[in-house]
């Protein structure tokens, strides 16, 4: 990874393996924390307890550091200590408030704090506002949600939140979850001279949309397979629907992965079932203009065959995709209705729920029903019936492969919080561990393909919050079953913007919300039962961003967000505005930190103050670290392509110049999708899969698919 120069300075300040931090940096974390989350006596509308809670009555600074520690890379790590070193002198301050102030930020009143806050969210230096977007994101992540459990039981109450799924099923049928196969690695075996040694026909890195179905169709063929897994196997019953628990225990990161400058979070399952467990349910079969464009453009004939539409359909049959059964919740019905009045494009959503009612708002926390057909109910259940093993709480060090790098041979990886040293040795490996871990495996493994990496797409999200006189109940009901395409063809390309909707419950209401003082931000938290989140999702033409290695090997993400992907992501905001604004609500908040929130006078968009709200959210634009952005789709890093010079593997999945090694996720995408990529990347995958079963066993085994 280069280092950058305030990585080198890191280093001097904190060391290359960073020290513990001091009592003054303990302080200074704490000032932070209680700066974002701040006692707000005299806000007498704020109700209690929530305008007293301050930051450290529920995390102290060294439970929250180590949290940090535990989630966060090396570099980024080193430095946070490093900004924190710097808070925690008076020398240090003035440094980074521009002079501004000369005391060290513990010592400082709240007003000063709130300010140097203030100042950092609105500097044109990009340093500065990653200062604030950091302790902000800390603050809202760790605070509320409840990591120590000393959050004021009342907190809830006033939110109008019911706490974890009060509909949940007390038990479900015997036969709506799967029994894996999974290999015990023992604890003894941590001291082997050498690691233990097992052999498959094939090996599959992760169990996502990806890897699931890849075991699946391996398996079916007659392979003799196993799946390893980063993460771990939750029942549904067992499901704790708490936000902290879940990303703990389902989350890349435990839910704290963010590019190395904090201007976007990342969102990725970490579990069995990967992404596809803790997912909203939207089930978008890839559109006519990305098969075209994979098609003739990137010079993929496969994409616009009948062959792949055969793919996509297989596919949706067993997931079982459908909209027979939708239930709008509020925030989706206002999409519908918003774009009926404004006269835009508006459409239902598919769900993967086998066409029954799915009114679970808590599904990004993983489905208690087990209705949502994720790869773990799916194809890993198949797999398992056709003797596929699975092995959890895996992590894979390298590929390996021969000298010259041209046959795989198998992987090496690590097992449990033990670390237990494991070979697998296999002809066929097959990537499947997502568009930031797929990329991280092949550079580790030596593969020096400058594609590698690149091309990342994610679907920038922001997002347009509005509030309404009625309780909307937000945290309830279908998450994402409405969808406008108002803005994805921008320019004539099919690059743009959609507008969807998701639910929100505590962490996710705070990471959104705006903040010019604490008392404001209380305010708008205190509405959370009134909410509707409008999702601007673009399809990122531009995609500046790469995945590297961090020092320990783990990947690092680069992201800037685009002039011309930021102009449709404003467009995408502009057009959630006016949705909100002529169904009612009483006030809209974009997630611009330099747009006011507004308080329309009707519900009439053409009103002068609505209009020049409009036109501000349009002028301002979507710029880095100036708007909070989140990405639950990561895309592209290891793309299919025609030739090694434009992209990682052959039209076949296959690495170029490596038998045996085949990438089959969504890093195999040549562009973004522009839809929720779940079909997408089952559908691609699958037709890797059946391509493998050929290589292996001739095209005459069957496997046509």
């Amino acid at each position: 990874m280069p280092r950058s120069a305030d990585d080198f300075l890191a280093r001097m300040l904190v060391g290359e393996v960073p020290r513990p931090p001091t009592e003054r940096e303990l302080a200074a974390l704490g000032a932070a924390l209680d700066t974002i989350v701040a006692p707000v006596p005299d806000a007498h509308d704020v109700p209690e307890p929530l305008r007293s809670l301050r930051g450290t009555d529920v995390v102290r600074p060294d439970e929250a550091l180590e949290l940090l520690r535990q989630r966060t890379g090396p570099g980024a790590f080193r430095k946070f200590m490093m900004l924190l070193s710097l808070l925690a002198k008076p020398n240090g301050t003035w440094l980074l408030s521009g002079g501004k102030f000369n005391k060290a930020f513990p010592d400082m009143s709240l007003e000063e704090r709130v300010q140097m806050m203030l100042n950092c969210q609105n500097s044109a230096k990009l340093q500065d506002r990653t200062m604030f977007v950091l302790f902000k994101g800390i603050a809202d992540f760790l605070v509320y949600s409840n990591p120590t459990g000393r959050m004021p039981a009342q907190l809830y109450d006033v939110l109008g939140y019911p706490g974890p799924d009060p509909d949940r099923p007390k038990s479900l049928p015997s036969n709506a979850v799967p029994h894996f196969r999974f290999i015990d690695v023992p604890a003894a075996e941590a001291n082997r001279a050498m690691p233990l040694t097992m052999k498959f026909d094939a090996v599959v890195v992760g169990s996502g949309a990806g890897g699931g179905v890849t075991a699946a169709t391996l398996a079916r063929a007659g392979m003799r397979v196993v799946v390893l897994e980063r993460g771990q196997w939750h029942k549904p019953e067992d499901l704790p629907l708490k936000e902290f628990d879940t990303f703990a225990a389902m989350y890349d990161r435990g839910g704290m992965t963010s590019s190395e400058d904090a201007s976007i979070s990342l969102l990725a399952g970490n579990t069995v079932g990967g992404g596809t467990t803790i997912n909203w349910a939207a089930s978008l079969r890839p559109q006519v203009y990305l098969r075209d464009e994979w098609s003739k453009k990137h010079g993929l004939p496969w994409f616009g065959s009948e062959g792949f539409q055969k793919a996509i359909d297989a596919v949706c049959d067993r997931l079982g995709v459908g909209s027979a059964a939708i239930k709008q919740n509020s925030t989706n019905s206002i999409i519908l209705e918003g774009c009926k009045k404004l006269g835009m494009h508006a459409a239902e959503i598919p769900q993967n729920t086998r066409n029954q009612p799915h009114e679970c708002g808590y599904c990004g926390m993983g489905c208690s029903r087990a209705l949502k057909q994720s790869s773990a109910l799916t194809w890993l259940a198949d797999a398992t019936k056709d003797g596929a093993q699975i092995i959890q709480s895996c992590h894979v060090d390298k590929i390996l492969m021969s000298d010259d790098k041209k046959v795989a041979r198998g992987v090496q990886a690590v097992v449990g919080p033990n670390k237990i040293p494991i070979i697998i040795e296999a002809p066929t490996v097959v990537v499947s561990g997502g568009s930031i871990h797929t990329p991280a495996l092949l550079l580790r493994s030596g593969l020096k393909n400058p594609n590698i990496g690149r091309h990342l797409g994610l679907h920038p999200v922001c997002v347009v919050l509005g509030y309404y006189h009625e309780s909307t109940k937000p945290y309830s009901g279908s998450m994402m079953t409405a969808v406008s395409n108002a803005v994805e063809n921008r320019d004539g390309k099919h690059y743009g913007a959609k507008i969807e909707a998701t639910t929100l419950h505590p962490v996710v209401h705070a990471a959104q919300s705006a903040w010019a003082n604490p008392a404001d931000n209380k305010r708008q938290l205190a509405q959370l039962d009134h909410g509707a989140c409008m999702v601007v999702l673009t399809r990122d033409r531009d995609r500046n961003a790469r995945i590297i290695l961090d020092d320990d090997g783990s990947p690092v993400v680069q992201f800037a967000i685009s002039e011309f992907d930021g102009a449709s992501a404003a467009e995408g905001m502009a057009r959630a505005a006016q949705i909100l604004i002529t169904t009612g609500a009483h006030t809209v908040v974009t997630g611009q930190r330099n747009v006011p929130a507004f308080k329309p006078p009707s519900t009439d968009i053409g009103d002068p103050k609505a209009v020049a709200f409009i036109d501000e959210i349009r002028a301002k634009g979507v710029h880095t670290l100036q708007t909070g952005l989140f990405s639950a789709h990561q895309m592209g890093t290891a793309r299919m392509a025609t030739t090694p010079a434009r992209g990682v593997t052959n039209p076949r999945g296959q690495v170029w110049g490596t038998q045996g090694l085949y990438v089959a996720d969504a890093s195999l995408f040549p562009t973004s999708s522009g839809v929720n990529p779940m079909i997408t990347a089952y559908s691609v995958a699958y037709s890797v899969a059946h391509w493998i079963v050929e290589d292996v066993k001739g095209k005459d085994s069957g496997a046509n698919m």
